[in-house]
Parts: C-alpha cells; sequence; structure tokens
C-alpha cells in the first residue's frame, strides 16, 4: 500500500513538472536553462539529509543493502555509466520518465519500456550476461579498483558540495521555490527506506532469506 502511495505521489509530481535527470542535462545544454537541473540537486539533497535522519533515528543499517559492497569494480560501473546514460539521452528519457510519458498516451515510451525491459534481462540473465560476467571478474579491473579505497563519502563532503551546485545555478530565493517537486521526490525517497527499512523490515528479511 505504501509503495503504491510512493509510485502515485512520485507519477503525479513528475507528471506535472516533468521532474527528469535527462532532461535536465538536455534543458542546460539547449537553451542554458537550470530549473530541472535546480529541482534534481533539490531531490538530492533532501534525499540523502532525510535518510541520514532516519538512519540515525531508526538505526538502519544502509551496509545491509545492495549499494555498497565490499568489492567495486569500477570498470562495469563507468561501462554501465557510459551505456545507461547514451540510452537515456537517445531515448529522451529514463524507465522513470517514459513510465509518466506512456500514462500520458505516449505509445512511443511503451516501446522504449518493453525494450528496456527485454534487454535488462537479457544483460542480467541471458545472452549479455555472460560478456557482463567476464567484465564483472576480471582480475585486472578488481585490482585496479582496489587501488581506490571502498569507503562511503562523509555526509559532510557531499551535502557542501551539492549545495554549493544548487547555489551557482539558482539565481535568486524565488526560483528556488520552484524546485519544490525536488523536495517531495527526496521526501519520497526518504519515506520508502522507512516503509522497507522500518515499517516493513521483518517482511523484507524474510523475502530474502
Amino acid at each position: 500500500i505504501f509503495a503504491l502511495l510512493i509510485g502515485l505521489i512520485y507519477g503525479m509530481v513528475a507528471q506535472k513538472t516533468q521532474f527528469c535527470f535527462s532532461g535536465s542535462i538536455k534543458d542546460f545544454i539547449l537553451d542554458g536553462s537550470t530549473r530541472r537541473a535546480a529541482s534534481v540537486l533539490t531531490a538530492m539533497i533532501t534525499a540523502i539529509v532525510s535518510s541520514q535522519l532516519l538512519s540515525t533515528i531508526y538505526q538502519i543499517d544502509f551496509t545491509q543493502t545492495i549499494y555498497l559492497q565490499s568489492t567495486i569494480n569500477y570498470g562495469t560501473i563507468m561501462l554501465g555509466g557510459l551505456l545507461f546514460g547514451s540510452g537515456m539521452m537517445i531515448a529522451d528519457g529514463c524507465s522513470s520518465r517514459h513510465l509518466v510519458k506512456f500514462s500520458q498516451g505516449d505509445l512511443h515510451s511503451l516501446v522504449a519500456i518493453i525494450f528496456i525491459a527485454i534487454f535488462a534481462y537479457m544483460t542480467s540473465k541471458g545472452i549479455f550476461s555472460y560478456g557482463l560476467g567476464l567484465i564483472e571478474k576480471s582480475e585486472l579491473l578488481l585490482s585496479l579498483s582496489a587501488l581506490i579505497p571502498n569507503r562511503p563519502v562523509s555526509i559532510f563532503i557531499t551535502l557542501p558540495l551539492l549545495l554549493l551546485a544548487l547555489w551557482k545555478i539558482v539565481p535568486s530565493l524565488k526560483n528556488l521555490f520552484s524546485c519544490l517537486d525536488g523536495l517531495i521526490i527526496g521526501l519520497l525517497i526518504g519515506f520508502a527506506w522507512f516503509v522497507t527499512g522500518v515499517l516493513g523490515f521483518n517482511e523484507f528479511e524474510a523475502v530474502t532469506l
């Protein structure tokens, strides 16, 4: 129920304001607009603050999530980021943006969603997974990645950098109020951690076991 509620609120906000990460990049490149970029930064800042507060209050252990791993292969991260970023620009949006566009009746977005699903499955468990497995387990890439310390970046470093970036692209306080969509989406991310890490902790633990 809470997952449905989060999805509905996100969908309404994203549809109303055209919240989109790739769209924010395109806006800046094509016409110099930073409104959507400011919303994305606001969402990131709000998500970090709300998640860390919830983690402190309810002792949510982020080290047990898939986002923190003992070993990191930066080769696969860069390859995946390049492929995803290129596809996002060519397709004019990521999967979440296409879900919103499809709900508005855009059949081109339906085609994009279907192909995202097919090729995601092919990459994770299908024909592409064999080649990807070789890259993931490459001793050379793993040894090079091990040269970089595998430690979470402190919030006291991340937040000031994000706030500085937001200050640079938002010309006035009046423009900051247009980032309300980013604030709502950031809070939704924090609430999602609360739903999975507090309200449904035992249920999710049972599923993983």
